[in-house]
C-alpha cells in the first residue's frame, strides 16, 4: 500500500511539475513574440497615435475602411475591431492603449444590442488568457471569469480551458505571425463567404445603463478625447423593436445608419460587403464631419 502511496505521489508530482513548465513554456512564448492579435497590439505597442480609433466587434472590423475615411478627413484612421468583441473588451482594449501612452484626437464606438451585454466575450477572454497577470488585464477577468483564481493560481489551466484560442494551433500561429499582418489595411477586413441572409432580431428590452460604455466615456474625458457613438447598418430582415430609437435616449448623439442601406449592399444581415462597408464609411464620416460644421 505505501508503495503505490509513494508511486501516486510520485505521479503527481511528476504532472505538476510537466504542467509548471509547459505553462512557463507557453506564457514566455506568448510574452515575447511579437503581437499576433489587435489585443497583443494594444498590450505590446507603446505610444500608439492615431487620429481616429475605431472601436468594437466584427461590425468594425467587416465595415470600417481606413483609407475611405482618410481621403475625406484628412485624418489618419485604425480599425480596431476585433470579431465577437463586447463593451468590456473594447473597454480592456482603450485602457492597455491609454496606458501604452495612445494619442487619440476621436474615438468611434460600434453600439447597437451589445449595449445590454455587460461581460466578456469567451473568444476575447481566450486570446486575453496569457496575460492574465498584467494588471489590467488581471482586473479583467477578476469581473469576468468566474473561474478566475483557477485560471491564475492553477498551473497550464487557462491554456487547457482555453485550447480553441490559445492552444498548441495558436502558439505556432503566434510563433509564425507578423505584427504588420494585425493593422494590415488599417486593420479593415473585408467579409468572406456566401451571400446568407437569415431573419433576426434585437431586443425588445433596453438596460438601464452598460458599465463599460460609462468607463469608456469617463476614461475620454478625463484624456480629453472625443468619443462618438454610432449604430452600423442592419438589413431589413432584422426586427429591430425601435431598439436603436431607444438607444439614442440612452446615447445622444448617436450616429444611426442601423436601416439606411438596401439588403444589396449586405453580405448577410449584420455584416456589409466590401463595396457597401466603402459606402458606409464614407457616409458615416461625412455625417460626423456634417455635425462638427
Amino acid at each position: 500500500m505505501k508503495a503505490y502511496l509513494r508511486h501516486t505521489a510520485f505521479l503527481l508530482l511528476l504532472l505538476l511539475l510537466l504542467l509548471l513548465a509547459a505553462d512557463v513554456v507557453y506564457t514566455e512564448v506568448y510574452k515575447r513574440t511579437p503581437a499576433a492579435t489587435k489585443m497583443q497590439y494594444a498590450l505590446k505597442t507603446p505610444n500608439i497615435t492615431t487620429d481616429y480609433l475605431f472601436l468594437g466587434s466584427s461590425r468594425v472590423v467587416n465595415h470600417i475602411v481606413p483609407e475611405e475615411i482618410e481621403a475625406i478627413s484628412g485624418k489618419s484612421v485604425l480599425n480596431f475591431g476585433v470579431p465577437g468583441s463586447l463593451p468590456a473588451d473594447n473597454l480592456l482594449l482603450l485602457e492597455l492603449m491609454l496606458q501604452n501612452g495612445l494619442r487619440c484626437e476621436t474615438i468611434f464606438m460600434q453600439v447597437d444590442h451589445v449595449f445590454n451585454e455587460h461581460g466578456a466575450s469567451e473568444l476575447f477572454l481566450g486570446e486575453a488568457m496569457p496575460f492574465v497577470r498584467q494588471p489590467l488585464v488581471e482586473t479583467y477577468f477578476r469581473q469576468h471569469a468566474a473561474d478566475f483564481k483557477a485560471l491564475y493560481y492553477v498551473p497550464f489551466y487557462r491554456y487547457m480551458k482555453s485550447e480553441y484560442a490559445i492552444g498548441v494551433r495558436g502558439l505556432v500561429q503566434q510563433v509564425r505571425a507578423r505584427p504588420e499582418q494585425v493593422l494590415q489595411l488599417g486593420g479593415f477586413m473585408a467579409r468572406e463567404g456566401a451571400v446568407s441572409f437569415r431573419k433576426s432580431e434585437l431586443p425588445g428590452h433596453i438596460d438601464a445603463q452598460n458599465p463599460a460604455l460609462l468607463r469608456m466615456q469617463a476614461l475620454c474625458r478625463r484624456r480629453g478625447i472625443e468619443l462618438v457613438f454610432y449604430t452600423a447598418p442592419l438589413c431589413t430582415m432584422v426586427r429591430q423593436h425601435g431598439y436603436v430609437e431607444k438607444l439614442e435616449k440612452k446615447l445622444p448623439g448617436l450616429l444611426n445608419f442601423a436601416s439606411r442601406y438596401p439588403d444589396s449592399s449586405f453580405g448577410d444581415c449584420r455584416h456589409l460587403h466590401e463595396e457597401g462597408a466603402r459606402v458606409f464609411s464614407r457616409d458615416l464620416i461625412r455625417e460626423y464631419l456634417g455635425r462638427k460644421q
